[in-house]
């Protein structure tokens, strides 16, 4: 009775108290930062209100991260060099899973988190946190701000999914949300490429960024996000995943979902990226093989050899930018940064070869930047995400990830094959293919440690491992629905009509 007590009197303490604590915290950090404090001071009602209903409904929180994954690059433009706006992601997911003890606390089924993919992401925590100790490491910060991306918030987030957000219409909901957010995505991709950019946009290509986002006076459209690759990422992965749940959805959402894979893939094509191209061309054709229905293979078989035919042997709208840029990606002995890549490769290889866990985390890339200017492995652009990896982690950091997501990719084609409803087969289908496709993208592109990216694939991973129970409970209510005397009163009625 008394610890019945005690819990209900800190539930009701810490509904308010965590989120004025929060509030009353914030308003000390920007007390000496100017215009950019008082806006902050603004926001502290807005976001009292947001933390309050995020402890009334714990959904709700994920729901913000994705936001801010989605919204951090515009953040940083706007108000470049103030706020570290990244950490809000780290921020809102330990305040949800804070709330999540406390509401939950011995009434928790932690069983649920007792799985291969929750093990999976906390052994390659693990790993990078041992890195940590890696002698040519430049320092903790470093370390700290660059391992986020890509170990953290897959082991983080994943357990506290499996825990609050684990039904179907969470997953239908989840990714009807991402859908609409693509489709405003490719909009303002749109925008930015006829009628311009903004002004902090045109800043943040003065600065630097228009070398690789303007090409022969073409523009590269990055939207929202953080580079036209991420963009053309984010955009191809919905693309795939919104197909399958507009082929399996109904009334006004059908079309929504239909329309952000066509925005998606126009968005990867004004993009300018070719790397991503990959999570199309694999992600499709896995999806078709991967969902059983032989009908959908021969159109989407034939759709590919079309599109193939038209910008592999024709000239065809050769004027174009996007089309021509994209008919490249399929002549790379000829494409001079595909050249460019191979001989930096064994540059770096060369550089690595006594170094079997790489020069540290954060040692690399933007972050190499940041931390330890000058070095070698901070002037050498890592392009894609797994030559991060090799860099900073070595030969067996690299390996150990592939080997990862490997394995993720075949438990997911198995949960697949073994799902017996078929609307629920071909959504977890989607899932597990456009990750297969990102995995494939992220050699020529770090997509898979980009926001949202980073943020979405672990989520819906945990989709495909909650499929089979989902799956069966789908067969119980049919068995439930097709009783004796549900099929005399179906009969009877048709009888009636």
């Amino acid at each position: 009775m008394n610890k019945s007590v005690s819990y209900s009197s800190l539930f009701s303490i810490s509904k308010w108290l965590i989120p004025i604590l929060i509030g009353i915290t914030l308003s000390f950090l920007i007390s000496d930062t100017g215009v950019i404090g008082i806006l902050a001071l603004i926001a502290i009602p807005f976001t009292l209100v947001i933390l309050y209903f995020m402890y009334d409904n714990l959904k709700l929180g994920i729901y913000i991260v994705l936001i801010f994954a989605f919204i951090i690059s515009i953040l940083e433009r706007t108000f470049p060099k103030t706020i570290p706006f990244g950490l809000s992601i780290d921020l809102v997911t330990i305040y949800i899973w804070i709330i999540t003890l406390i509401k939950l606390n011995n009434k928790a089924d932690f069983s649920v988190i007792k799985n291969s993919l929750t093990l999976l992401w906390a052994l390659w925590m693990m790993f990078i946190t041992i890195m940590i100790l890696n002698p040519l490491s430049t320092s903790a910060e470093a370390w700290f701000y660059a391992m986020r991306s890509i170990s953290l918030y897959p082991f983080i987030i994943t357990p506290l999914v499996f825990l609050i957000y684990n039904k179907k219409e969470d997953m239908y909901n989840f990714i009807f949300f991402i859908a609409i957010v693509e489709i405003i995505a490719t909009l303002w991709g749109m925008k930015q490429l006829f009628i311009g950019v903004s002004a902090s946009e045109q800043a943040w290509l003065n600065a630097g960024a228009d070398r690789t986002h303007i090409l022969f006076g073409k523009l590269r459209v990055f939207s929202f996000f953080s580079d036209s690759s991420t963009f053309a990422g984010s955009q191809a992965h919905i693309a795939i995943i919104a197909a399958a749940f507009g082929l399996t959805s109904k009334g006004y959402k059908r079309w929504v979902f239909f329309v952000a894979s066509i925005l998606g893939v126009y968005g990867l094509i004004i993009s300018g990226s070719r790397g991503p191209i990959a999570v199309i061309v694999i992600g499709v054709t896995i999806f078709l093989i991967s969902s059983k229905n032989y009908k959908l293979l021969l159109a989407g078989f034939i759709l590919g050899l079309i599109s193939f035919g038209f910008l592999k042997f024709t000239r065809i709208m050769q004027s174009n930018y996007q089309i021509n840029r994209m008919r490249t990606a399929l002549n790379p002995s000829k494409d001079p940064s595909y050249l460019v890549r191979k001989r930096k490769e064994k540059v770096v290889a060369k550089f690595l070869s006594d170094k079997p866990i790489g020069g540290g985390i954060g040692s690399a890339g933007s972050w190499g930047m940041r931390f330890s200017p000058g070095t070698f492995l901070a002037s050498t652009p890592t392009d894609g995400y797994y030559a991060r990896i090799w860099m900073e982690t070595g030969i067996i950091g690299l390996l150990i990830n592939i080997i990862l997501y490997l394995f993720l990719a075949f438990k997911g084609l198995l949960i697949v094959m073994r799902i017996k409803n078929e609307n629920l087969r071909l959504k977890i289908a989607s899932i597990v293919s456009a990750f297969i496709g990102l995995a494939f993208a992220s050699y020529f592109n770090a997509i898979m440690s980009q926001n949202p990216t980073g943020i979405i694939v672990p989520i819906t991973l945990v989709f495909v491992y909650l499929a089979p129970k989902w799956d069966k409970e789908i067969e119980e209510e049919n068995k439930l629905h097709n009783t004796p005397q549900n099929l005399i009163d179906i009969d009877n009625k048709a009888q009636l009509n």
